[in-house]
């Protein structure tokens, strides 16, 4: 969804993406599935035990079928995004094969681009062991390119 931002909204001023996906693997099985069924959420992706994640119980097909589509029809995007972007991506990752991040970089139109690899975080990264990390990187990030966003910093 934020690449999809990105390239319709030029104005972006910069892009951090967690585990981003162009395909989600384990949603292959419902391509052709009723758009009117719904399926089980599966447990979240976190390798932290003392973590939990509020989720459905049920997940609409409709709905996964618009991300299919969202996804398939992203890559075409990619080269007219220009905004500066940091990526994290996870080494173990059950829901996002982690070389979406790589074909990102790849085919963003980014001159500005970065990545963080993570290794001891699942995909819901952002409530993983490395959350910290993730934020720090971030803020630096935007602390980097906080001048070609022309922001004033207050306070």
């Amino acid at each position: 969804m934020a690449l999809w931002l990105a390239d319709k909204y030029p104005e972006v001023k910069g892009l951090v993406l967690i585990n981003a996906a162009l395909r989600v693997p384990g949603y292959d099985y419902l391509k052709d599935a009723a758009a009117s069924t719904y399926v089980d959420e599966v447990s979240p992706d976190i390798k932290r035990q003392d973590v939990e994640e509020i989720t459905y119980e049920k997940v609409p097909v409709a709905a996964i079928h618009q991300l299919q589509a969202l996804m398939s029809r992203t890559p075409e995007k990619l080269a007219r995004i220009n905004t500066p972007v940091f990526c994290f991506k996870s080494t173990e990752d059950h829901v996002v094969p982690p070389v979406s991040t790589d074909l990102i970089l790849r085919d963003i139109g980014s001159d500005q681009k970065g990545v963080v690899t993570l290794t001891n975080s699942y995909h819901v990264a952002s409530l993983d062991y490395e959350k910290e990390r993730i934020a720090e990187e971030t803020r630096q990030f935007i602390e980097r390119n906080a001048k070609s966003f022309n922001y004033k910093r207050t306070g």
